[in-house]
């Protein structure tokens, strides 16, 4: 996935956590955030499809 910015640059209009989070939600996920100035870590969790067809009936 590229980012809003090129690699290495500064700044940039911080959407893209914003749509992880959005697009993470939707598929009843969630995004996790660490790190520290110049190391931050976002983690994309999102649940299998087979567990979920399992509790719903579909696919």
């Amino acid at each position: 996935m590229r980012g809003l910015v090129a690699p290495g640059a500064a700044g940039g209009a911080g959407l893209g956590p914003v749509f992880a989070a959005t697009v993470a939600q939707a598929h009843r996920g969630r995004v996790e955030v660490a790190g520290a100035p110049g190391d931050t870590r976002f983690t994309v969790t999102l649940p299998l499809a087979a567990a979920r067809s399992r509790t719903t009936g579909t696919a």
